[in-house]
């Protein structure tokens, strides 16, 4: 502000009477979440909000991104800042928020109890349709099936009698093709992998969605409003490529696609009337295959492209704390725990067609750190800590679970918290939750993974 407006906002006794100018300042200098909240404090200051969304002012503070978790007890969801140490409280449906995979420019990709796609802001309660689970190749078919005993994802027609959506998926077997069915709750949480975006969805037609997709882990893309997904199988010059990862770059417009377990990389151009691929040619230095290694395609605020590789542990405990380790068939599946924990992370940068091992994750060009937000649905998030908040570290990675270390609930949310990264970061134990994170959650249900979202009013 300046010195007059600090004196205007000095001559009132409490912000409920400053001129609407001045809030519009102010509120341009909040988080978004907080700028939200701030248009229910009292009629003036929502007439403002209201002004301040109708005019598109842009904010002066970046976005930092923030937590978005669900808690099953009582089907709320919540949104948990890192950087204000805030949780508040989102007006999101339990099923919406079941159905999550990813995130970009504040927008959901989730389901609906059908395993239909769709776009949502948690926020402002904006949607956009994708195509449906059916348009997807492999997808064969859509049937309701009655059933007297399984209530797996049914819902009941009369008294007695359950029925389900039941989509027929089509694979590949040694003996040709076969049909396995699969029921919309299995769908929601098998079929979507990961997900990226080129824009906000909010642009229409300018926003392309990239779809990481079950069952062979193949692409398939649409636009908001698209009436079918468009495969790219037929583009790759080896068949059923096994994607792990993608993600989009704004400074060249192009997607990149980590491939199989060997480090390939492929630049995709869908901005045009037909999808162009390119192969990168990468030398890796390793075979990144692991059963427990989760790899992401980070682009750093510069345009960067790095590979940062995530090893983790599972181990085996009762309900009572008991060690099962050893011998973890002789408790029952119902009273067992499962512990995730990453163990070792590790930075490589795209250089002259190979991965470079890096030190650290900083940028020596120009002297800045950067942070990493790194969990489930990919979207890795890489940032300058200089333009955000005064809290957020340079050098280390806030983590939470990935899908593939709680596919077999119940877990104990370990993997939440901050790691140091570096050459010494194997021995550096992660920053625990109820160290570092106050959130009001037992962390140990059927709860959703909690995501990173950067929340946006767009």
């Amino acid at each position: 502000m300046t010195s007059s407006e600090t004196a205007a906002a000095a001559a009132y006794r409490d912000w409920s009477g400053l001129p609407k100018e001045l809030l519009l300042i102010t509120m341009a200098a909040m988080e978004v979440p907080e700028l939200v909240r701030s248009g229910a404090i009292c009629k003036l200051w929502r007439s403002a909000f209201v002004i301040f969304r109708g005019l598109r002012l842009p904010s002066t503070r970046h976005s930092t991104p923030c937590l978005m978790y669900a808690r099953q007890s009582d089907a709320a969801v919540f949104l948990y800042s890192p950087s204000t140490h805030t949780n508040y409280h989102m007006p999101l449906s339990a099923e919406t928020a079941s159905g999550v995979v990813g995130s970009a420019y504040g927008w959901l990709f989730t389901t609906d109890l059908a395993a239909n796609p769709y776009l949502v802001n948690p926020l402002t309660g904006a949607q956009a349709t994708l195509p449906p689970i059916t348009t997807l190749e492999h997808v064969m078919g859509r049937r309701f099936v009655f059933s007297v005993d399984d209530d797996d994802g049914f819902r009941r027609r009369r008294p007695g009698r359950r029925g389900a959506i039941v989509y027929d998926v089509e694979f590949e077997g040694p003996n040709g093709e076969n049909m396995q069915s699969i029921t919309a709750r299995r769908a929601r949480e098998w079929m979507y992998c990961r997900v990226a975006m080129s824009a906000s969805p909010s642009a229409g037609g300018g926003c392309v969605v990239l779809l990481l997709h079950m069952p062979y882990r193949e692409l398939s893309f649409a636009r908001p409003g698209d009436k079918q997904w468009t495969s790219l199988s037929g583009i790759w010059t080896v068949h059923n490529n096994y994607f792990k990862d993608v993600v989009h770059n704004p400074s060249d417009g192009l997607f990149y696609l980590l491939d199989s377990d060997w480090g390939r990389v492929r630049s995709l151009d869908l901005t045009g009337p037909s999808p162009i691929a390119t192969m990168l040619v990468v030398t890796p230095s390793r075979q990144l295959y692991s059963p427990q290694r989760l790899c992401y395609l980070v682009i750093t605020p510069r345009g960067d492209l790095l590979l940062v590789e995530r090893l983790w542990r599972k181990s085996v405990t009762t309900l009572t704390g008991k060690d099962i380790l050893n011998k973890p068939t002789v408790v029952p599946e119902e009273e067992r725990v499962y512990d995730v924990s990453t163990t070792l992370m590790k930075l490589s940068k795209l250089e002259d067609d190979q991965f470079v091992p890096q030190e650290n994750l900083s940028d020596s060009d120009v002297e800045v750190d950067y942070a990493l937000f790194l969990g489930y649905g990919g979207a890795a998030i890489c940032l300058a800590v200089e333009d955000y908040h005064p809290t957020i570290r340079g050098n280390c990675a806030y983590l939470t679970d990935d899908s593939d270390q709680t596919h077999s609930p119940p877990c104990k949310r370990l993997d939440l918290g901050i790691r140091d990264l570096g050459s010494s970061s194997s021995s550096r134990s992660l920053q625990k939750l109820s160290d570092v994170w106050r959130l009001h959650h037992p962390w140990l249900d059927n709860s959703p993974v909690p995501i990173w979202i950067t929340p946006s009013l767009d």
